[in-house]
């Protein structure tokens, strides 16, 4: 049964448990840094460092950034829908949505849900910091299925929704290359103009700053 009290001993055993299967994982260890994971959140599921363990948890299983990992997508896919069940509220679930996304775009190969999961997060986390990521996601996924219209319209959507956002330079560089893809080269050179002045990219879509001189 999961422990409760008291709260300084409780959180700091979970801790101790949360270091551990960091060290294990740096180490290599993968099979043992999840039984670490699965011991946390068994005994210390109220603890602060339980949401990190649920996180942790998933990308042990399957790690869509390229970190070695115990290459089952499936089961991270399922590890990550219980973080989002059980910590939406927490920052943590937030990247698990984007990493869910990711799961299914590059474990599962299952670019439906992967838009699907991407197209969710605007709705879930709106103001997130990682929200313009997910649009753009989606964007390059319609591209890729070549519908580049509704990509455009998508890419758009980021750039007007998230001006302050790093996506936008993205954002300008996905336009121009769906219209490329569509055959509309004139098009794509108006999207992608040479680079402006150095804050170009916190001016976002709307720098009207002189190119930079060579």
């Amino acid at each position: 049964d999961a422990k409760r009290h008291p709260a300084g001993p409780y959180n700091q055993a979970a801790a101790e448990l949360m270091r551990l299967a960091d060290e294990l994982r740096q180490a290599g260890k993968l099979d043992e840094a999840l039984a670490a994971c699965d011991k946390l959140l068994a005994q210390y599921g109220l603890a602060d460092a339980a949401p990190r363990a649920a996180h942790a948890r998933a990308t042990i299983l399957y790690d869509a950034g390229g970190a070695k990992s115990l290459n089952q997508p499936e089961k991270a896919a399922q590890a990550l829908g219980g973080v989002l069940d059980k910590y939406g509220a927490d920052l943590l679930a937030e990247y698990a949505l984007l990493d869910l996304g990711k799961v299914y775009e590059q474990g599962l190969k299952d670019a439906a849900k992967a838009e699907a999961t991407y197209r969710s997060f605007d709705a879930r986390y709106p103001q997130s910091s990682l929200a313009a990521k997910a649009l753009v996601a989606v964007a390059r996924l319609l591209a890729e299925q070549k519908k580049y219209e509704e990509a455009i319209l998508t890419y758009r959507k980021t750039i007007n929704k998230y001006p302050a956002s790093d996506e936008v330079m993205t954002a300008n560089v996905g336009i121009a290359d769906a219209y490329r893809l569509a055959g509309d080269q004139a098009k794509a050179d108006h999207a992608h103009p040479p680079t402006c002045c150095p804050d170009h990219r916190r001016h976002g879509a709307g720098c009207v700053q002189p190119a930079a001189s060579a």
